[in-house]
């Protein structure tokens, strides 16, 4: 009985290490409503990735946390709020691809030609909040979002590494300024499984 007794002490003793090793490594995330707006609990876990940015006028904050089916991404101007953004992804797996948010949604992609086609409308694989517009009379009000998040599935990534960089509109700012939109080779790159 005293090494049967031993026995399931020890076995309780691996699973508790386990699944503590699981939780501190890997914890549970809730997923951020994608709203446009920085909520009080949405990117602020330690399990979240930030990272400043300059746009040329002022800074502003590039943040990623997972899911095991989605990256939720943030754009977060500090200063300047943007009527619009093209977020350019480089899947690491041989697809390059704008995801463009403003009051639609479009998507692109690299080809060996050059960019091709936007197509417009609500998107398959990915989603975002959108920059609000209303009009009163005869007078166009434009109502820019705190920021842009993004929720992508990981169909779209599915490596371990992805590279990146931004474009703003209204006022148009390239991030970073000297970025080559033609060409992925030197855009930031980034671990998105080790954060």
């Amino acid at each position: 009985m005293k090494r049967s007794l031993g026995s399931i002490i020890l076995l309780v003793m691996l699973v508790s290490a386990l699944f503590g090793t699981e939780v501190e490594f890997a914890p549970h995330r809730t997923a951020p409503l994608v709203n446009g707006k920085i909520g009080r609990n949405d990117w602020n876990y330690p399990a979240v990735f930030r990272m400043g940015f300059e746009t040329g006028y002022k800074e502003g904050w590039f943040m990623m946390q997972q899911d095991e089916r989605h990256l939720y991404i943030c754009i977060e101007p500090r200063s300047i709020k943007y009527t619009g953004i093209d977020l350019f992804l480089d899947n690491g797996a041989g697809d390059v691809f704008v995801l463009h948010a403003s009051t639609i949604h479009g998507e692109r992609h690299l080809t060996d030609s050059g960019w091709g086609k936007t197509i417009w409308g609500p998107a398959e694989l990915w989603s975002s909040n959108l920059t609000q517009e209303i009009t009163i009379g005869d007078s166009m009000h434009v109502f820019p979002p705190e920021a842009f998040e993004f929720q992508i599935s990981r169909e779209l990534l599915p490596k371990k590494f992805l590279r990146y960089i931004m474009r703003f509109s209204g006022p148009e700012i390239l991030v970073p300024p000297d970025a080559d939109t033609l060409s992925s080779e030197r855009w930031r790159e980034w671990d998105i499984d080790d954060r």
